[in-house]
């Protein structure tokens, strides 16, 4: 396990590939069954982000993201300042009427669309994908998960549950 967190710190090979290396090392060590390392791989969380990675790349190859980011673009210009603003402001809006995960699967190629076109660092564009997801998220109950688990642990306990925009307040 130490090696695996040696090789991530590193960065030298694909996150994916190294998880996967030490997943399956330990299964030839004989410390997990193959069944137990795998059998969550199909669960609909891995299949929906897996799909979601797909139609991303989908959108990039195909020139709708670059498309969409031209629209962006119209209303933010071409200044590090817009752009960051406008990134922020889509991906908090889109977060809070879906999963903000989802939405930065969904956005990572537009993102980098609107940077190449803008000629801003990538870096500088993904921060603020992640914070306006993030808080987008919090504003509804449906945004991120740990608020449609906090709401099923007060339905289980017999309390009043939290209405769609009941956390709006809290996550603005």
């Amino acid at each position: 396990m130490l090696v695996v967190v040696v090789l991530m710190f590193f960065n030298k090979f694909p996150m994916t590939t190294i998880a996967l290396t030490g997943a399956l090392v330990c299964c030839a060590l004989g410390m997990y069954s193959f069944s137990d390392i795998f059998k969550d791989m199909g669960s609909s969380t891995i299949v929906l982000m897996f799909g979601l990675s797909i139609i991303g790349a989908a959108m990039f190859h195909s020139g709708l993201a670059s498309a969409i980011a031209n629209f962006i673009m119209r209303f933010t210009g071409n200044t590090e300042r817009g752009v960051i603003i406008g990134i922020f402001i889509v991906s908090a809006l889109l977060s809070s009427v879906s999963s903000n995960t989802a939405v930065v699967l969904m956005m990572i190629p537009l993102v980098k669309s609107i940077s190449e076109r803008a000629d801003i660092s990538l870096k500088r564009t993904m921060y603020p994908l992640g914070i306006g997801a993030a808080m987008g998220g919090a504003c509804t109950l449906i945004g991120t998960t740990s608020n449609v688990s906090g709401n099923t642990v007060l339905e289980n306990a017999g309390l009043d549950v939290l209405g769609f925009w009941d956390l709006g307040w809290v996550g603005i």
